[in-house]
């Protein structure tokens, strides 16, 4: 009497490498710490992202492996401030002459939105069960490069002023020397973020899908240990005394109060969690 085969699984972690692609799909944050009235909000997590990467496993044991590749993953962040007063001292040229100047802004209702995007190279020790569907877990550090930042600003209204102490005058309204009034100015920029250093954990189940092949589903973890906000230069509103109708715009994470010298963001540090997906290959 003929009898159908009997298909036996085959794949029991006899593979000592496996190549890996995999999505990221989560919230990621850059998580501040900040000074006098600037509020860090957190929307940035109620807002979810994805990445990708792809991923080098050697078993050194069935059980025990390392794992290495390059992940990328966007970040981002949102702040909010009911007022940002500022005030410098300088001078003003004119005809030759120059004079004492006190350069003063006031921002209404600010906000700022920060994007990072970083490239992650891993390396992370496995340990799964034995069989032939697996639970995994993996843990160790991860070391990112930014490769892109920007950010996005706007107010309700920015109005600045010059006090000149000498003849104990303030003006504004004088566009052409950069003392203006303006409702719902909005500007943009660049960043240039740090080298991180983050704590990786991540667990879940591995598939066997074939003799060589797999997929993994878990959920990953990764704190940043390293201080990653961009190198600090001048107010959010800077007055340029040989350009003085030219502001120059700043973003409240690479900016100090002009007056003190107080930063507006002391630490920056890079959070993220959600759901990974692997396809492996092994051989």
């Amino acid at each position: 009497m003929a009898q159908w085969p009997i298909y036996y699984p085959v794949q029991n972690q006899r593979d000592q490498h496996e190549l890996s692609v995999y999505g990221i799909f989560g919230s990621a944050a850059l998580w501040g710490r900040y000074t006098g009235n600037i509020s860090g909000s957190e929307n940035s997590f109620d807002k979810l992202s994805g990445g990708g990467g792809v991923g080098y496993t050697f078993f050194f044991h069935p059980q025990w492996g390392i794992t290495t590749g390059a992940e990328v993953f966007p970040f981002s962040a949102i702040v909010q401030a009911q007022k940002i007063v500022e005030s410098s001292s300088g001078t003003y040229s004119y005809g030759g002459d120059t004079e004492p100047l006190y350069f003063n802004s006031v921002l209404a209702d600010y906000e700022e939105t920060q994007r990072a995007t970083y490239i992650h190279i891993p390396l992370l020790l496995q340990f799964q069960t034995e069989g032939y569907h697996k639970f995994y877990v993996t843990a160790g550090a991860k070391v990112g490069f930014a490769i892109s930042g920007n950010y996005e600003a706007a107010a309700t209204s920015l109005t600045t002023s010059g006090h000149f102490p000498e003849s104990a005058q303030t003006f504004t309204g004088m566009s052409h020397r950069g003392f203006i009034s303006v409702p719902k100015p909005v500007w943009t920029g660049t960043l240039d973020f740090g080298l991180n250093v983050s704590l990786s954990v991540e667990a879940g189940t591995r598939w066997a899908t074939g003799a060589h092949t797999a997929f993994y589903t878990g959920f990953y973890l990764d704190c940043g240990l390293l201080n990653v906000v961009p190198e600090k230069t001048a107010g959010l509103v800077h007055y340029q005394p040989d350009k003085p109708g030219e502001l120059i715009y700043n973003s409240i994470l690479a900016a100090r109060e002009p007056a003190t010298g107080t930063v507006y963001v002391e630490k920056l540090n890079l959070f993220s969690m959600g759901i990974k997906m692997r396809l492996t290959f092994g051989w």
